[in-house]
């Protein structure tokens, strides 16, 4: 009979334990942000810029951030791209030694990687500029135009 009740205590200590609750690990992942949630509403500055650029490992490094010996000067530059489709410029590198407002658009509203920048203030000629790189702290643009490769960090 102690057998009996000691294999019973066993048996429902078992099956307490086992079927005591457990907790379900459920995490959340925030929604990816789109290419214009990435590109717009934040101030870049100039990492670098190449010259001459036709693809990987191709170009002239004219200009890098700390760099001793740049052809052009961009530390002073930065942009903040609008989701209304204009562009903040303040650089005193510009004709306007200053600020200016650029206007630009998606080629493809459905691509979002080809960017557009009319006729509009300094800008003489269009200009076609694609993004080659873009997440939360990194910008790429190959600017077809001038054969140019822009890279450009997030300046909080």
């Amino acid at each position: 009979m102690k057998a009996k009740i000691s294999f019973t205590l066993l048996f429902l200590s078992i099956v307490f334990l086992s079927s005591s609750c457990t907790k379900t690990n459920t995490v959340i992942k925030a929604p990816t942000p789109s290419l214009m949630e990435l590109l717009t509403g934040k101030q870049w500055i100039y990492d670098s810029v190449y010259t001459n650029y036709t693809g990987p490992n191709t170009g002239t490094v004219v200009y890098a951030r700390g760099g001793a010996s740049n052809t052009y000067m961009r530390d002073d530059a930065r942009f903040v791209f609008w989701s209304d489709g204009y562009e903040d410029t303040f650089d005193a590198a510009t004709p306007t030694a200053g600020y200016e407002v650029q206007k630009w658009e998606f080629i493809n509203p459905a691509d979002s990687t080809q960017l557009y920048y009319p006729v509009y203030n300094q800008i003489a000629t269009p200009d076609y500029q694609r993004i080659i790189k873009l997440d939360a702290t990194h910008l790429s643009l190959y600017d077809s135009t001038y054969q140019a490769l822009d890279i450009f960090e997030y300046q909080p």
